[in-house]
């Protein structure tokens, strides 16, 4: 039961993750992207390689969009963050490759 002090909690948003396989020169990685709620809410993406955890990204969630309730901002941020990671391993690939 609820206090007149207590705040509400703020409702639960089930988000699903975002995942893709790509290879490196030559090095297969996974990249994942997932929301959190603990201990704060945040989008958190991670590069894996051989299960080795290569690279993070970890951004917050702002509380008007976590406390809205409507999962469609929460994947939209996702989906940005993921895509940018996604991009920026394209653009290091594609530099490396240049070089002579």
């Amino acid at each position: 039961m609820q206090t007149m002090d207590e705040k509400p909690a703020a409702p639960k948003v089930k988000v699903t993750g975002l995942n893709d396989n790509l290879d490196f020169l030559g090095t297969p990685l996974h990249v994942q992207t997932e929301s959190l709620e603990l201990p704060e809410a945040r989008i958190v993406t991670q590069v894996f390689s051989k299960g080795r955890i290569l690279f993070s990204r970890k951004s917050g969630i702002p509380p008007e969009i976590r406390l809205s309730g409507d999962p469609e901002p929460i994947r939209a941020l996702m989906r940005s963050q993921h895509s940018s990671v996604l991009g920026e391993i394209a653009d290091k690939q594609k530099r490396i490759q240049a070089k002579p």
